[in-house]
């Protein structure tokens, strides 16, 4: 299973992680209509129970892809109810990917896992009578594609494309669909051998080659440069192809990252890269001494360790077997805790006084470890998701952070000892109350000193603080003096308090993100739209408003993206909707009954004159009291 990644579908509740991996574009699928229908065929054929579906093949021929392809299919997405997808390249052991799973599934159903769930392997660690449904794995390996489908022998192997399916694929990349110039007619042939029918070789070289100009000179020196490198097995062919293409690409286009989620206002929230991009740069990473990733079992360490990625629980392996951790300058501690001691932590921390990057998240730690505090080159702290509960005057010692992030934590007061750090960008603490319903009482904010516009001007984020009144200064206005900020949360505001902070977000002029919950569930927002003009905000992408709102219309004309929820007094949409043309989703929750019978009243009568006629998603949704959402689209 550590070659690839699993899609699970069953029937149960709904849930969608189609943007959890990672996939060739859509135009760049050749040949896929074959293979797909006959995974679809095998799906459609099963009994009741629990099955199993494995494609095989190596590295870079569109596993993902078409897996990719079936899991969307609209059959698919009407027959099954809940929908997961794992990446399993990364996991060492059987528990870390079933953990994954588990939460992930599991969390959907809403059921308790079988308490020797741990020993068990992927196929037989899921109930087989009590549900209807499939697991489809990709792998590279014939061994764990035939030992998942052993009650089935449901096992597609994925070959390489053909010549002339490949000719398609590689004239669409190299020439943008353009017909290939006669002068490149060999030259392309022979790069395209090279390739030998595999979708992300030809897509990678070709789209590297179509930023040549179509120059002979420039096609014939890429060929030429692999006529030495490609020896090996398959695998090492296609990793010196990529090393090629690599290097030739325009700074810009290195690492060949893409986006496999995006935040509400369409910023990447998750990257991915293509699992043998990936094994590339690590081996390079490692040759030239810039991480160390170490999940487990022997390694040989490099004399200087510049950054490491370890499992939490082998911290006191590490701490036997190396002395190298004093030229560290960044750690991220990854996986489970199970057995951790903070104790093991702190002895860690002590022995990388060079550290400027330190990721303890979901680390057992009720307290900051004092020994974080003479890290005085440190930039980077996340203490996210640990139980801690109070920053510590010592804080002021970090003069060269510029992140300290404490979102998920028990911590509701930022000493004034924070204000001592003028580098500081970026500034989180909040917590969701509520993992499931993020409802109006559901954010925990944070009280901060006053002062915080003239001691931190660099801030960039800063989410989410209280608009009390701190020493007599009315934090709304200190607001007013961030002005580099560009994503900013605010709770606790009193109606008294709504024109002073339009004043002050007036003047953030950078800003992309605004989010504002008032005092109480039934606090007025007492905004001026008047003092906001669209020129003052011109970069905002999201902004998301928690309390009452009067009637006064709202300076939105580019809205793409509407979500109303808990708006149990709205009996209709809001009036002059029709006249944001750029809306293309409208969504609303947890409305009451009235406004639900009523807009569906209006879309049967009104037809093309409904005025959300032209929105191409309108959705109603509700969130249980257990988490589960029930969605319908009109």
């Amino acid at each position: 299973m550590d070659q690839g990644s699993s899609s699970t579908l069953a029937k149960n509740e709904w849930y969608d992680g189609r943007s959890d991996a990672l996939f060739l574009e859509e135009s760049d699928i050749v040949g896929i209509e074959k293979p797909k229908e006959k995974i679809l065929e095998w799906i459609w054929s099963m009994d009741n129970g629990l099955e199993v579906i494995s494609v095989v093949g190596m590295g870079g021929l569109g596993k993902t892809t078409l897996v990719k392809k079936v899991y969307e299919d609209e059959s698919v997405k009407r027959g099954f109810d809940c929908h997961v997808w794992i990446v399993a390249s990364d996991y060492t052991d059987v528990k870390h990917l079933l953990g994954n799973l588990i939460q992930k599934l599991v969390g959907e159903i809403k059921e308790s896992p079988p308490q020797e769930l741990e020993d068990m392997t992927i196929r037989f660690a899921l109930p087989k009578r009590s549900v209807h449904g499939c697991i489809i794995v990709t792998t590279r390996l014939n061994s764990i594609a035939n030992a998942a489908c052993s009650e089935t022998n449901h096992v597609y192997n994925l070959e390489p494309l053909p010549l002339e399916e490949s000719q398609v694929l590689f004239y669409k990349k190299a020439f943008h669909r353009n017909p290939c110039p006669p002068y490149l007619k060999e030259l392309a042939e022979n790069i395209l051998k090279r390739c030998e029918g595999l979708p992300l070789a030809i897509v990678v070289i070709g789209g590297l080659l179509s930023t040549k100009n179509n120059r002979a000179e420039k096609w014939d020196q890429f060929n030429r440069s692999l006529s030495d490198e490609l020896e090996g097995g398959d695998l090492h062919r296609l990793s010196k192809l990529l090393a090629l293409s690599y290097y030739d690409l325009p700074y810009y286009l290195k690492s060949l990252i893409q986006v496999a989620d995006k935040a509400i206002d369409g910023r990447p929230r998750t990257l991915r890269i293509h699992d043998l991009l990936r094994e590339y740069i690590t081996s390079r990473s490692r040759e030239q001494n810039i991480v160390a990733i170490y999940g487990g079992g022997e390694m040989k360490w490099p004399n200087k360790i510049r950054r490491l990625t370890i499992q939490k629980s082998i911290i006191f392996t590490l701490l036997q077997e190396t002395n190298s951790f004093r030229y560290l300058r960044s750690i991220l501690l990854l996986g489970s805790e199970e057995n951790l001691e903070p104790e093991a932590i702190k002895e860690f921390i002590s022995r990388c006084r060079l550290l400027k990057v330190l990721d303890l998240e979901g680390a057992p730690l009720e307290i900051i470890p004092s020994e974080v505090f003479k890290l005085y080159h440190l930039k980077y702290l996340s203490l996210s998701s640990t139980m801690v509960k109070i920053v510590p005057k010592s804080i002021k010692y970090l003069q060269n952070l510029e992140t300290l992030d404490l979102e998920h934590t028990n911590v509701t007061e930022l000493p004034i000892e924070i204000l001592a750090l003028h580098r500081l960008r970026h500034l989180l603490v909040y917590r969701y109350k509520d993992n499931f319903n993020v409802r109006f009482d559901s954010i925990q904010s944070a009280k901060t000193p006053c002062q915080i516009g003239d001691c931190l001007p660099s801030l960039q984020k800063l989410s989410c603080i209280n608009a009390d009144e701190v020493d007599g200064i009315k934090m709304v206005r200190e607001i007013g003096k961030l002005t580099q900020l560009r994503r900013l949360g605010i709770a606790k505001l009193r109606k008294a308090d709504g024109m002073d902070l339009c004043s002050s977000i007036a003047k953030l002029t950078k800003l992309l993100s605004l989010t504002i919950w008032a005092v109480e569930e039934d606090e007025m927002l007492n905004l001026d739209y008047s003092l906001l003009p669209c020129a003052s905000l011109a970069f905002l992408r999201t902004l998301c408003l928690h309390g009452c709102l009067d009637k006064r219309r709202v300076a939105l004309p580019f809205l793409d993206e509407l979500s109303m929820k808990d708006c149990k007094l709205m009996r209709d949409v809001p009036q002059g909707i029709e006249h944001l043309t750029h809306l293309q989703v409208a969504d609303f929750g947890n409305m009451g009954d009235e406004f639900v019978e009523k807009v569906g009243d209006e879309k049967r009568e009104g037809g093309d004159n409904w005025r959300l006629a032209r929105v191409p998603r309108v959705g109603f949704f509700n969130v249980m009291d257990d988490g589960i959402w029930d969605e319908q689209q009109l």
